[in-house]
């Protein structure tokens, strides 16, 4: 579920549990990007942890985060209700990127009725003074939105040209109030605008990924360095998450062990997932194999340019074919659609 994001948003605590009694089952877990991750942190977990204990499956958090700067103190709610869920026998894991800044559509900004009916009446309401005021005056209430601290990542024609560039840069190209110039490039482009939020805390970082049951996820959409997904300005995690996990909070900083960072990316996700024979070096299973250097490996993707394949990577094989051999691409496309 993603409960943040219409329609999810519209969903209540009952309807989502009769849809999770279907996975009982399957022994699957019930994974969700939390209602919200900033001003209701902790009634969004509590409601996904009763959804998960009424369904009687398993709870996935997906990208676990404190969101915003007001809202950082509540990293210790956070872990206290994971920890105290896990120590009562819940079976509770959650996932983690490791940068500080989230991605997701610009009109987030925004509450959730704006939205309610579909794209072509949200674009009615913000193109109606009264109601873009109206929606103004909730998105700006409680927070203060930091414009250049928003980076514009992909969006549509007309406003293709202002990819790359902060709410602010954007403003002040346009001559508009940052506001306006939000509206404008909603309304311009039928909502189709993603962006890069600068919101998360590094310390709140490190701390989540320290947690054993957190595993280690991009939570990007595929991207290729080439071909009709080679567009836009998107988040540098599509492509270094892995690598930096590894290189800087592994190696550099010293989280944990490299057995266990090995692990979190691994044999941990895959069994949370029933991905069977996967995520382990050993007789019979399939060979997916990475093989790195662990004094080189790092990230070279950043916000600037996304478009970087990480380093220290000499080979990779998959189901026992070689992919890169010696940092190249052979070619070979031997990967298979898993299922449980």
């Amino acid at each position: 579920s993603g409960l943040c994001y219409p329609p999810g948003s519209f969903a209540t605590a009952e309807e989502l549990a009769d849809l999770c009694g279907e996975l009982t089952a399957y022994g699957r877990p019930y994974c969700t990007h939390l209602r919200s991750e900033g001003r209701a942190l902790m009634a969004s977990v509590r409601e996904a942890l009763r959804v998960a204990q009424a369904a009687r499956v398993p709870l996935h958090v997906s990208h676990v985060k404190t969101f915003g700067r007001a809202h950082w103190w509540k990293i210790e709610a956070l872990e206290r209700a994971l920890a105290d869920a896990r120590a009562a026998g819940w079976d509770v894991t959650a996932d983690r990127y490791p940068y500080t800044a989230a991605m997701t559509d610009l009109e987030t900004i925004f509450p959730d009725r704006l939205l309610a009916g579909g794209r072509e009446k949200a674009v009615a309401r913000l193109t109606r003074r009264r109601s873009r005021e109206a929606f103004q005056r909730a998105a700006l209430r409680g927070r203060r939105l930091r414009w250049d601290q928003i980076l514009i990542s992909t969006a549509a024609e007309p406003a293709r040209r202002f990819q790359g560039k902060t709410v602010a840069a954007a403003a002040e190209e346009m001559g508009l109030d940052p506001f306006d110039a939000v509206v404008e490039l909603l309304v311009s482009t039928q909502l189709h605008v993603t962006a890069i939020f600068f919101e998360m805390s590094e310390e709140n970082v490190e701390r989540i990924l320290r947690w054993p049951f957190v595993c280690v996820g991009s939570d990007s959409a595929a991207r290729s360095f080439s071909g009709p997904t080679a567009t836009g300005c998107p988040h540098p995690r599509a492509f270094g998450s892995c690598a930096r996990f590894l290189g800087e909070y592994v190696l550099a900083r010293r989280l944990m062990p490299l057995a266990e960072g090995v692990r979190r990316l691994t044999d941990l996700p895959a069994r949370r997932f029933g991905l069977a024979e996967r995520g382990r070096l050993r007789p019979g299973a399939f060979a997916d194999v990475v093989l790195f250097d662990s004094r080189r490996i790092r990230d070279a993707a950043t916000y600037a340019d996304p478009f970087r394949p990480s380093e220290g990577i000499r080979h990779l094989v998959v189901n026992g074919r070689a992919v890169l051999a010696d940092g190249r691409s052979t070619g070979a496309r031997p990967g298979r659609v898993l299922r449980a």
